[in-house]
């Protein structure tokens, strides 16, 4: 139950405003895994579902003993699913595939119109994942705590206009062209990091020279310190630094606070209790890690610290860091690492900023469907 106070909603549309449960039916299908305790199946859980992407992962397969209790959900081909848990992240997924022996997460609601010829499920998807409309039902149903949700009650009580279905297939069809320039952005963006990839391995064909990262004279490594909830503010402050935490792309927060002396020098970043992964800082780029971030410093000149990201990278890889591995600093001082000659490492970089250059200007063009496609929607609504 929410005991915060509801925003009164208000939607100007030209067509009528209907509820949803009167539109779709939400989990119509379900299975009982004790049922099929020797039966392979395709589980999806929250985490399989990328936020705000439309995108999943399809690679926990599992007998059907192996399945948790919460594994319950069956979707059809042409059919919504909802993450009820924190949906204002948009773990949402159109299914426009046949999804045989895969079975979902109580944590999502799965929406399928109960009559095509009056509302789309194509339409509903689009106005969920692009809709401020939904969106701010979405956020007023959620009680106002660590673990935001909303139930099958609050999507059947959501209202949206219900154009003619003409009109909603123009909406989708409009819609498909932004998909199809999103999916054409992640083709040349896959294509990029290959060309990427293969530059440095190439480079390792030649002559080499070895680094252990324990070594003090070329190598300043640390890991940085646990910050509490009430530290860290949400939006960036004048005085406050980015908070980087096991995930080492996505800044954490911000903290009014100091660690590393000098930031003169790049930054290797790598996560030490997540999903592994390495990231590099530019020099004088100012920054807080936290102890599931470790930090490396280049004090040679034999080594372009962006190239180490990426030997870093393979070698944690090798390693099998992960969330049960840890990439402790140990672990980490325990890596040798070879390099090609500065010479080569400078001209493998110098040609990888020009495709990473390339990369953001195509992820901008991921970043901006969401708003095209609003433009869209309220267009004809």
């Amino acid at each position: 139950m929410c005991l915060t106070p509801k925003r009164n909603l208000h939607i100007s549309t030209k067509w009528d405003i209907k509820l949803l449960g009167d539109l779709v039916a939400i989990n119509s299908h379900s299975i009982n895994p004790e049922n099929y305790l020797n039966e392979n199946f395709i589980y999806v859980d929250i985490d399989s579902v990328g936020k705000g992407s439309n995108l999943v992962k399809f690679d926990n397969t599992l007998l059907g003993k192996d399945l948790p209790s919460r594994a319950r959900r069956i979707a059809e081909r042409d059919s919504i699913v909802i993450s009820t848990v924190r949906p204002y992240l948009k773990g949402f997924l159109y299914i426009d595939f046949e999804p045989k022996q895969m079975v979902f997460s109580t944590g999502f609601a799965i929406l399928k119109s109960l009559d095509t010829q009056v509302l789309n499920n194509k339409f509903i998807f689009e106005l969920f994942f692009n809709s401020d409309i939904v969106m701010f039902q979405i956020q007023n149903a959620m009680p106002k705590s660590s673990y935001p949700s909303i139930n099958s009650e609050d999507i059947k009580n959501f209202k949206i206009p219900l154009p003619p279905i003409d009109i909603q297939q123009k909406i989708i069809d409009e819609c498909q062209l932004i998909d199809d320039e999103v999916n054409q952005a992640r083709q040349a963006i896959d294509q990029a990091n290959q060309q990427i990839h293969q530059l440095f391995t190439d480079s390792l064909n030649h002559p080499t020279i070895a680094k252990r990262l324990s070594n003090n004279e070329d190598f300043e490594i640390g890991i940085g310190k646990r910050v509490l909830a009430n530290q860290i503010e949400e939006q960036a402050k004048d005085g406050y630094l980015p908070v980087y935490s096991a995930n080492v792309f996505d800044i954490f927060g911000y903290i009014n606070d100091s660690l590393i002396d000098n930031f003169e020098l790049p930054c290797v970043l790598w996560g030490i209790d997540g999903d592994w992964m390495t990231n590099y800082l530019p020099e004088n780029y100012k920054f807080y890690p936290t102890d599931h971030c470790g930090y490396i410093l280049t004090k040679t000149d034999e080594i372009n610290p962006k190239f180490l990201t990426w030997l870093l990278y393979q070698a944690g890889q090798r390693e099998r860091f992960s969330r049960s591995h840890r990439a402790s600093i140990e672990r980490i001082k325990n890596l040798t690492l070879s390099f090609p000659s500065i010479d080569i490492q400078n001209a493998v970089v110098e040609q990888v900023i020009i495709f990473e250059n390339q990369i953001k200007d195509l992820q901008n063009v991921i970043n901006e469907a969401h708003d095209k496609k609003r433009v869209i929607i309220e267009s004809y609504l």
